[in-house]
C-alpha cells in the first residue's frame, strides 16, 4: 500500500485551498460590483443624464410631488397588483404590470431621475442577460409568430422586475408594506384552503393518482388563484412564507436594538410565528409534492445555512451564546413536530411517499415520459433552444412525444429553460443561482459592512428564492404570472438588501 507523503494532499491543505478559492471569489464579486458602479457613475452618458435630472427636478416644483408620483403611488399600485394576482386572469395582471412600468418610465423622464438606474448592480445585469436570451431564442425559433407571443410574456416579467427594483429603491419603506400585504393575503388563502378541505371540494382535474385508495387520498385545495390548481397555490404559499420570514427577521433585528420596546415587538413576533405555522398547514393541504420540496429547501437553507452564519459571524449575535442552544432546540422541535403531523395523517404519508414511487405513480410516470421527450428536444436545439411560449413547445413536442402523452411544458424549470433558451439561457440561469449564493454568503459573513436588519432581509429573500427554485425542479408553475412576478419581487428585495451598506428598513 502506497503512503502519501505530499502535504498538499492533507485535509488541512485542501481546506486551506478551498478557503482561499472562496476568498478570491468573494473579492471578485465585490470588485465587479464596485467597478460597475464606478463605470456607470463616471460615464459620459450618466453625466448627461445627471444634467437632465437636475434640470427637470428644478422645473417640477419640489421633491414632495415626485415622492408621491415616483414612490407612494407606484407602491399603492403594487398593492393593487398583489391583490389582482389572487383573483384576476393572466391578461389583467399583465396589463397592470405594463401600466405601472409606463407610469414609472414617464415619471422618470419628467423627473429626470431614477435612483435604481443610477445604482445598477451585477444582479441587474444577470437578470437582463437572462431575459435577453429569450430574444436570441425567439430570433432562431422555427415558429417566429408563436415565439413572439412568448417573448412578450417574458418581457412582461422583465417589466415587473424593473417596477419592483425602481419602487423598492425609490421608497425603501415599501418593502415592509408589500411584505405585510403578502402575509395578510397568505393568511386569507390559508383560511380558504381550510374551508375547502373541510368541505371536501371536488377536484377540477386529475390531481391524484386514480388508483390510490380513497382513504389515502388527500383533498387538494386550490384557493382563489387562476387557473385553479393546487400547485399554483403551493407556489403562492412559498412567497407568503418568505414574506413572513422577512417580517420575523426584521422584528428580531429590532429586538437587538438598545431602544427597543420588547413589550410591543414580542406580540407581533408571536403573530409571525403563528402565521408561519398556519401557512405551512395551508401548504400541506395543497398536496403539492413540489411545494413540499420547496418548504423543505427553505427550512434547510434557514436552519443549516443562514442561521449558523449569523450566529457565528454577526457582531451583535455572536456574543449571545445561548442563541446557539436555542437554534438547535428550535430546529429539532420543528423536525419532531413535522414528523408527528406526518405520522398522524395516512393521506399525507401516502402523498409524500409517492414522491419516490416513480413508475408506480401515474403523475410521476407521465412526467418521466415528458422529461425524456423534452431532453431529446433540447439535444436537437442545444444552443438557442426552440423559442419561448407554450404554443411553440406544443408544436415541437409533437415530434418527440411518447404516443398518447401530450404535454404543455417540460414540468421542470431547469429543463424548460434548456428547451426554450438552450445552453445560453441555462448558463445565465446557472450564473444567477451561483451569484445569489456567493453574494448572500458574503453578506452574512461580513462583520461591519451590513446591518443586522439588512442581513436578515437578504437572508429572507434568499430563503424564499430557494423555495421557488426547489419547487421548480419538478414543476413549471413558475411560468405562471402569479408566481414568477413574486419570484422577481423577492429578487428585487434581495438585490436591494445586498447592494448598499447599513440601509435602514
Amino acid at each position: 500500500m502506497m503512503m502519501m507523503t505530499s502535504t498538499d494532499s492533507s485535509p488541512l491543505m485542501r481546506l486551506g485551498k478551498q478557503s482561499a478559492l472562496f476568498g478570491w471569489v468573494f473579492k471578485s464579486v465585490a470588485w465587479a460590483d464596485e467597478t460597475l458602479l464606478l463605470s456607470l457613475s463616471s460615464s459620459w452618458l450618466n453625466t448627461k443624464f445627471q444634467f437632465l435630472m437636475n434640470r427637470n427636478s428644478q422645473t417640477l416644483g419640489g421633491s414632495k410631488v415626485m415622492h408621491w408620483v415616483h414612490g407612494v403611488l407606484p407602491c399603492m399600485g403594487l398593492v393593487g397588483l398583489f391583490a389582482l394576482i389572487l383573483v384576476a386572469e393572466t391578461g389583467l395582471i399583465g396589463a397592470a404590470v405594463w401600466s405601472l412600468f409606463f407610469w414609472l418610465v414617464g415619471s422618470s423622464l419628467l423627473k429626470g431621475y431614477n435612483q435604481w438606474v443610477g445604482k445598477l448592480t451585477v444582479i441587474d445585469l444577470i437578470v437582463g442577460a437572462f431575459f435577453a436570451t429569450y430574444f436570441v431564442s425567439c430570433a432562431f425559433s422555427s415558429y417566429h409568430h408563436e415565439a413572439l407571443g412568448g417573448l412578450f410574456k417574458m418581457a412582461t416579467f422583465w417589466a415587473g422586475y424593473c417596477v419592483f427594483r425602481t419602487v423598492l429603491t425609490q421608497l425603501p419603506s415599501s418593502v415592509s408594506i408589500l411584505m405585510a400585504v403578502l402575509v395578510i393575503f397568505g393568511l386569507s388563502e390559508t383560511a380558504l384552503a381550510y374551508l375547502q378541505s373541510t368541505s371536501k371540494v371536488a377536484e377540477l382535474a386529475t390531481w391524484t393518482d386514480p388508483s390510490t385508495n380513497p382513504e389515502d387520498q388527500l383533498t387538494r385545495v386550490y384557493g382563489t388563484l387562476k387557473p385553479y390548481n393546487p400547485n399554483l397555490l403551493a407556489g403562492y404559499f412559498i412567497a407568503t412564507l418568505g414574506a413572513t420570514t422577512w417580517w420575523m427577521g426584521q422584528l428580531l433585528a429590532k429586538l437587538t436594538e438598545k431602544t427597543a420596546i420588547k413589550q410591543k415587538i414580542l406580540p407581533w413576533l408571536g403573530v409571525c410565528v403563528l402565521a408561519l405555522g398556519a401557512m405551512t398547514f395551508g401548504m400541506m393541504l395543497t398536496g403539492s409534492r413540489g411545494g413540499y420540496l420547496g418548504v423543505a429547501g427553505m427550512g434547510l437553507t434557514a436552519f443549516v445555512g443562514v442561521v449558523p452564519m449569523l450566529l457565528w459571524f454577526d457582531a451583535i449575535l455572536k456574543p449571545i451564546t445561548w442563541l446557539k442552544k436555542a437554534w438547535l432546540s428550535v430546529m429539532f422541535s420543528i423536525l419532531a413536530l413535522v414528523g408527528l403531523v406526518i405520522l398522524k395523517s395516512s393521506a399525507l404519508q401516502h402523498r409524500i411517499a409517492s414522491i419516490l414511487a416513480f413508475r408506480e405513480d401515474s403523475s410521476i410516470s407521465y412526467r418521466l415520459n415528458v422529461y425524456a421527450s423534452a431532453w431529446r428536444m433540447f439535444a436537437d436545439n442545444v444552443w438557442t433552444g426552440i423559442g419561448p411560449s407554450n404554443t411553440v413547445f406544443k408544436k415541437v413536442y409533437g415530434f418527440y412525444m411518447t404516443p398518447g402523452y401530450n404535454a404543455l411544458g417540460a414540468y421542470s424549470v431547469p429543463l424548460e429553460i434548456a428547451v426554450e433558451q438552450g445552453v445560453l439561457g441555462l448558463a445565465v440561469a446557472f450564473a444567477f443561482s451561483q451569484y445569489l449564493k456567493i453574494k448572500t454568503l458574503d453578506c452574512l459573513t461580513q462583520v461591519n459592512q451590513f446591518s443586522l436588519a439588512q442581513k436578515l432581509s437578504a437572508a429572507a429573500g434568499f430563503i424564499a428564492l430557494v423555495g421557488f427554485i426547489w419547487h421548480g425542479l419538478f414543476d413549471t408553475i413558475w411560468y405562471r404570472p402569479a408566481i414568477q412576478l413574486l419570484f422577481w419581487f423577492f429578487v428585487a428585495v434581495w438585490a436591494g438588501s445586498v447592494s448598499s451598506s447599513q440601509k435602514k428598513w
